[in-house]
């Protein structure tokens, strides 16, 4: 399984799916946002705090990277047009973080040992990343739009994907037909029938995205010293990053086997999966 996680819409967190920050935005090309969010915040009086944010938004644009998806059309901007390739359309955060009760009253050596350690916890969720489904093959009888470039947008697409498809189904495919579902994209163009592919740009969205991170610790203070200065301390802490152990699989890069209507055992099939769970432990001492 390769290792990473998607940052879109995290940021800071560890990899794969990650927008992929080493791209950057390509110059000169169209782009149209429709954002809006909700966001609560709640402490009760029993140490616990809650903060939850949903954000819905829509990013549209002729082409998002230098490098990835490429305009198949340079000359015919509306099959460019679609949702970007970083658009992620629902996503939601819950947050949580809990004082135990347990011997938080006490000052003893018992509370000073058990007492003030903190649970906290956040669940990610949102949906998948657009993809394509694309002519890849570099083969000068299927260049559907007859400019010796590939790849190509398919000249149609009559339907055929699973509906809400489970992880499983993701794993064997969700195009059951792809012969069907993109008539003749396999086959050689007749001559003299060249021209644009379907508006077809990022219609289909890729696997969601579902993570619980959990966090266990406690910061021990010590007294005040001439040596250890004023706010010395030592802090315990236990992180589990996918504490569920959750399977995300990895979103269907443009322009390759995933995505690319030739390679039928391959097409709409994610390739691999994004890390499992991690468990860090984590000892600090400051002063």
């Amino acid at each position: 399984m390769r290792s990473g996680k998607p940052s879109v819409p995290r940021t800071g967190r560890r990899g794969e799916q990650s927008i992929r920050k080493s791209l950057r935005p390509s110059s000169g090309c169209q782009r149209q946002l429709r954002r809006d969010g909700r966001s609560t915040h709640a402490r009760t009086s029993k140490g616990l705090t809650l903060s939850a944010i949903y954000t819905f938004s829509h990013t549209i644009d002729t082409g998002s990277y230098e490098i990835g998806f490429q305009q198949t059309d340079p000359f015919n901007q509306a099959i460019n047009k679609g949702s970007s390739d970083y658009d992620v359309r629902h996503n939601f955060q819950l947050s949580a973080f809990y004082e135990l009760p347990f011997f938080k009253a006490r000052h003893d050596l018992l509370g000073t040992v058990a007492g003030g350690w903190t649970l906290g916890g956040i669940l990610d969720k949102h949906t998948g990343f657009p993809f394509t489904a694309l002519i890849g093959a570099c083969n000068p009888s299927r260049d559907r739009n007859g400019d010796g470039f590939c790849p190509d947008m398919p000249q149609a697409y009559t339907g055929g994907i699973i509906a809400n498809p489970s992880k499983q189904q993701w794993q064997n495919g969700v195009f059951p037909n792809p012969g069907v579902s993109f008539p003749n994209a396999a086959n050689p163009v007749p001559a003299g029938t060249f021209g644009p592919g379907c508006r077809c740009r990022n219609i289909f969205s890729g696997p969601g995205y579902t993570d619980v991170d959990l966090s266990f610790g406690k910061n021990f203070r010590f007294p005040s010293s001439r040596f250890l200065g004023e706010a010395a301390g030592l802090e315990i802490r236990a992180n589990f990053f996918n504490a569920f152990n959750i399977l995300n699989l990895e979103s269907l890069a443009p322009a390759t086997s995933p995505t690319d209507i030739t390679n039928t055992s391959q097409f709409g099939r994610p390739l691999d999966g994004l890390s499992g769970r991690v468990i860090e432990f984590q000892l600090r001492f400051s002063f």
